[in-house]
């Protein structure tokens, strides 16, 4: 695991990480949520994320 000082960084992490697994696991709630080709910037945001981090 992955050590954070700052706890809000922390929830950032835990969040955006539970939201891009639960949108690669479902394609379909995917289209729903972000449009039709939105998917790639949730991935985007989530490696700016981690390198934040």
């Amino acid at each position: 695991m992955i050590f954070v000082k700052d706890r809000w960084r922390a929830f950032a992490l835990a969040g955006s990480t539970i939201v891009v697994f639960a949108l690669s696991a479902e394609p379909a709630l995917a289209a729903a949520v972000t449009g039709s080709g939105k998917t790639e910037a949730i991935f985007v945001l989530q490696v700016i994320l981690l390198l934040a981090v």
